[in-house]
């Protein structure tokens, strides 16, 4: 059980996503998952809050994004000078640090699950991003995410 302030979120596994084949067809990932891509990577680098990608992940996925959020900005708030409070991430990417979605390659697997390879670049570093999809609601929600 993971507790917030005063409201508790019971995750139950997997129950909330659709487990079996979608009746209606589900959209193409690839264009749907460049955004979501562009928001993980901005909120685990500290530009966007948490809360803006919950309704794109699973519980599990989302508490892994918001745990890096959060040690991303404590990392940012010991490195500022003192007294000038928390260094805190601008939506330009911290400077001359560029965050951006280079490419991506999607795989349906099942009817109901796709695996989404991308590649971000990260500042000076190219980087790797693994997704896992699966269908919701006539949608796609991220159930799997690794990043090298």
């Amino acid at each position: 059980m993971f507790v917030q302030d005063a409201l508790a979120l019971g995750f139950h596994g997997d129950r909330d996503l659709v487990d079996n084949a979608p009746s209606t067809p589900l959209p193409d990932p690839a264009p749907w998952v460049r955004g979501v891509a562009q928001a993980l990577i901005e909120v685990m680098a500290g530009i966007r809050p948490p809360a803006s990608v919950v309704r794109l992940t699973t519980p599990p996925v989302y508490v892994a994004v918001a745990r890096r959020y959060g040690a991303t900005v404590r990392r940012a708030a010991t490195r500022s000078p003192a007294g000038t409070g928390p260094a805190v991430a601008t939506p330009t990417g911290r400077g001359s640090r560029r965050l951006a979605v280079l490419r991506i390659h999607c795989s349906c697997t099942r009817a109901d699950t796709a695996e989404v390879a991308v590649v971000l670049v990260d500042g000076s570093r190219v980087r790797a991003m693994a997704l896992e999809l699966t269908a919701l609601a006539g949608g796609w929600r991220v159930s799997a995410l690794e990043i090298a």
